[in-house]
């Protein structure tokens, strides 16, 4: 499996890309890639999901449309309603069900176990009704063994994948300006996987999930400090039903797709002319305890400035952090460029038998671990030798300490990503 994983062949991704999808994406003047990294991380998964996703449903579009009539009668309006009710209920709602749950399992609780370096795991993936009984699983091999922290970022690895893919269809929504049906299907998938996994937890105490896990887990790394409780997770995932953009997806589908039977539909944002503001609200799980994820994005000239702070709590205390990602500070026919910097504040991580980044040593016996600051800085590269290429080859080149950052690995250590993009709508 580990060989597998490590010998993602880049020319059968470029066929793919250009044979298959080229065609429809460049109709659609996107900009979509395939990537890779080492660890295959949630954030490489989720950009590749996105980009399969969005290709397969413009092939499913093409055999069956969005509406059969003109619909200008009570009538046809009712049949085309409940002829794309049905479609959504048995294709385009598993589509994008699948694809959450891939996310959520391969690139989720998997790219948690590579990170710690554990390969072989075995996964599930379900049909859900009417095929099957849906849900999925990750198997990880017999004596894999994650230190604390990478435990709680295993048990959390799935719902936080899903999160990094709904941030993935938001992003290239909010750059675009526009939200197609399916993205908007899958954008909420990913979205709401965190929230309903843990409203849907029972506090039967012989329940064991990913939720019931991870508690668990921060339980026993409290000390003498008392853990936050599944009611109380219950409450702060709360704060996923504001999510503004997550809003705006339910309205497009269900009134621009289901209602008129429109593909897609103008993404609001407040402001208007050249520049376009959204927040973004969603709860995420650290190692450390739960946390707030808020997010401005603020799109400019074809250019997207994502502002982000987080805070959290958890057994030791408060702990947050702030990012700033820029998308196409450079952006010409042949070179596009992208700039990401975060900062955080977080309790030390037990990754390898005793805290890392300890000064002063920890004090196990009240439970209480040193904080220290971290972060990660990287610079991402696309260029294509002529502008009449519709490839571009992309590169990634970064370096994070030690911490928790949505999408990567716990570990300090560079990061490396390398993939093609296709971008027919270059400068439109």
């Amino acid at each position: 499996m580990r060989s597998v994983l490590r010998s993602v062949p880049i020319a059968l991704a470029a066929a793919v890309l250009v044979g298959v999808m080229g065609p429809s994406l460049a109709h659609a003047q996107l900009r979509y890639g395939l990537f890779w990294d080492p660890a295959l991380s949630s954030e490489a998964g989720a950009e590749n999901l996105a980009t399969l996703h969005r290709g397969l449903a413009d092939l499913k579009n093409r055999v069956l449309p969005h509406r059969w009539t003109d619909e200008e009668t009570f009538g046809k309006k009712v049949l085309g309603i409940a002829y794309r009710a049905g479609r959504s209920a048995l294709l385009d709602g598993t589509v994008a069900y699948l694809s959450a749950l891939t996310q959520h399992e391969v690139f989720g609780h998997g790219a948690a176990a590579r990170h710690a370096g554990i390969y072989g795991t075995r996964y599930e993936i379900r049909l859900p009704p009417p095929y099957g009984p849906g849900g999925g699983l990750a198997d990880y091999p017999t004596g894999a063994r994650f230190r604390l922290h990478e435990d709680l970022h295993a048990s959390a690895g799935g719902m936080n994948g899903t999160l990094q893919l709904a941030r993935t269809v938001r992003d290239r929504a909010v750059l675009r300006g526009r939200l197609y049906y399916d993205e908007a299907l899958l954008s909420v998938a990913g979205h709401l996987d965190l929230p309903t996994y843990v409203w849907r937890t029972s506090q039967d105490p012989s329940v064991i999930n990913d939720v019931a896990s991870y508690l668990s887990s921060l339980q026993n790394s409290s000390g003498s400090f008392s853990a936050p409780t599944l009611r109380s997770l219950k409450r702060r995932a709360l704060v996923s039903l504001i999510d503004p953009f997550s809003l705006l997806a339910l309205h497009s589908y269900l009134v621009h797709y289901l209602g008129r039977g429109k593909s897609s539909s103008p993404l609001p944002m407040i402001g208007g002319g050249a520049v376009r503001y959204l927040p973004s609200v969603h709860l995420s799980l650290s190692p450390f305890g739960s946390e707030v994820l808020l997010e401005h994005l603020v799109e400019h000239d074809g250019r997207l400035w994502r502002v982000s702070t987080r805070l959290g709590d958890g057994p030791h205390g408060r702990f947050g952090g702030a990012g700033l990602k820029v998308t196409n500070v450079v952006r010409t026919e042949r070179l596009r460029t992208s700039l990401r910097l975060d900062l955080w504040y977080q309790p030390s991580l037990l990754l390898s038998g005793a805290f890392r980044r300890a000064r002063p040593p920890p004090n196990r016996a009240s439970g209480v671990d040193p904080f220290a600051l971290g972060g990660r800085a990287e610079m991402s590269a696309s260029i294509r030798p002529t502008a009449e290429w519709p490839v571009f080859v992309a590169g990634t080149l970064g370096y994070k300490t030690d911490g928790f950052v949505l999408g990567e690995g716990l570990d300090e250590g560079l990061l490396v990503e390398i993939g093609l993009r296709l971008d027919a709508g270059l400068l439109e």
